[in-house]
């Protein structure tokens, strides 16, 4: 008798965890707009991308809802991922029914009524008969809408779609939403959940972007990197960027890049125009002339790009330097610690020749700056009566040339004036002019 007595009451007290969890008859929808993107879930082992399904719980604590557990036929897989108030299945999308099942509440299978397709979202609500006697929970929707079509919505920092959602939650909680959309500031903050009307959070969200056009000079077709980027040829209009600072760089062949370092701000229009220095190379025809009124000629050849280098030779095309005796300013000559004034004739030649190299720098636009070194002659003779000749120290000097100038390229045309001196004791003004072909 005692047995029986056991066994009956074993009986009465396991009678509830029969048949205690079911699925909310109708609830199994397809969750518009979302989508699975989490990397991590993305496919099954099948390498067939998963479906997400969200069980929704009704009367089902929080510690209950964690030891619930699932399970399909032979060729489904899943993984469980624990969410405030449901429990998300990623699922094999070919699945034909799940098995939910739980310690103290027995289990219910469920056969999904209609397809499910890979990467879509869809949700059904488990309800538990445990705690009926419990007063039933109150949900209400959440919904947010951008006015932005690409814009992504998220609830407690978990995506749950584009453009527009709604969310049911259970009425009195506070949760988190968030709207981020490229190219516009993100909008965030906190809702209260209600009991009765749905309620609405509707944005419209602020750009986070500016344009920029972009030319560029002496000539358009320049190719434009923009953060490194290609983007398209000069003249650019009207490109979309963040807000914030970027680098554009426009490149063109014969000519030097040319860059700049731009701060876009919201809803902005900046016009770019960015100089590209030509590369060329080039050759002047030269003129010169010192403190004397002395001329001398000769060439110029080089090449120019962000640096660059030139060689030059100038002569008057007299080259005898012979002489005998050298005078001073007043032309005196000095023989053995005695000085006297010959008689001259109206003969008399002046020599001037320099051979230099140098390198060049750009300091703006087409300018660049010229510095040269070498070696240069000039020196003045005069015939005496008695057929010797006679070099005149004031006026001639032979070693180191120096040169300091600028150059520029204008169109096409190169034009050089430089300061030579030669020993520092003879001075020049040199000009060049010349045409420059653009390297290719």
């Amino acid at each position: 008798m005692r047995k029986v007595l056991l066994l009956l009451l074993v009986t009465l007290l396991s009678l509830p965890a029969f048949a205690q969890l079911e699925i909310k008859p109708n609830s199994f929808k397809e969750v518009l707009g979302f989508v699975n993107i989490n990397t991590e879930k993305m496919y099954d082992d099948n390498d067939q991308p998963y479906a997400v399904l969200k069980i929704r719980t009704e009367k089902i604590t929080d510690k209950q809802r964690r030891e619930l557990l699932f399970q399909g036929d032979a060729r489904t897989f899943f993984e469980v991922e624990y969410q405030t108030g449901e429990v998300w299945l990623y699922i094999s999308y070919y699945a034909s029914y799940i098995k939910i099942s739980h310690p103290d509440m027995s289990s219910v299978e469920f056969y999904f009524p209609s397809d499910m397709k890979p990467k879509h979202g869809y949700e059904v609500t488990l309800i538990s008969k445990w705690n009926s006697e419990e007063a039933e929970i109150v949900y209400n929707y959440l919904i947010v809408k951008a006015d932005q079509p690409n814009s992504r919505i998220f609830i407690d920092d978990v995506f749950v779609g584009e453009n527009e959602i709604s969310k049911e939650l259970p009425a009195g909680e506070t949760h988190e939403w968030r709207i981020e959309c490229e190219y516009f500031h993100t909008e965030n903050g906190t809702a209260e959940i209600p009991v009765g009307d749905p309620i609405t959070v509707e944005r419209k969200l602020r750009p986070a972007y500016g344009y920029v056009n972009v030319t560029s000079s002496p000539e358009n077709g320049a190719k434009v990197y923009i953060d490194g980027t290609e983007t398209g040829l000069t003249p650019l209009k009207s490109i979309k960027l963040k807000s914030g600072d970027h680098t554009v760089r426009v490149v063109k062949g014969g000519f030097d890049d040319a860059r700049r370092r731009i701060t876009v701000s919201d809803e902005s229009d900046i016009s770019l125009s960015l100089n590209m220095p030509i590369k060329y190379k080039f050759l002047t025809l030269n003129a010169s002339m010192n403190q004397y009124n002395d001329m001398a000629y000769g060439i110029t050849i080089g090449s120019m790009k962000r640096f660059g280098w030139f060689a030059s030779v100038m002569t008057n095309f007299k080259f005898d330097t012979k002489y005998d005796y050298e005078c001073d300013e007043n032309h005196y000559v000095t023989i053995d610690g005695t000085s006297y004034y010959p008689q001259y004739t109206d003969n008399g030649s002046y020599t001037s020749l320099s051979v230099m190299g140098g390198f060049l720098m750009r300091i703006s636009g087409p300018m660049a700056f010229r510095v040269g070194v070498g070696y240069g002659i000039r020196m003045q003779r005069y015939e005496t009566s008695s057929g010797y000749w006679v070099k005149d120290t004031s006026t001639s000097a032979q070693g180191i040339d120096l040169s300091l100038g600028l150059q520029g390229n204008f169109r096409g045309f190169v034009v050089s004036v430089d300061g030579v001196t030669t020993g520092f004791n003879m001075f020049e003004i040199k000009i060049g002019l010349g045409l420059g072909l653009k390297n290719k």
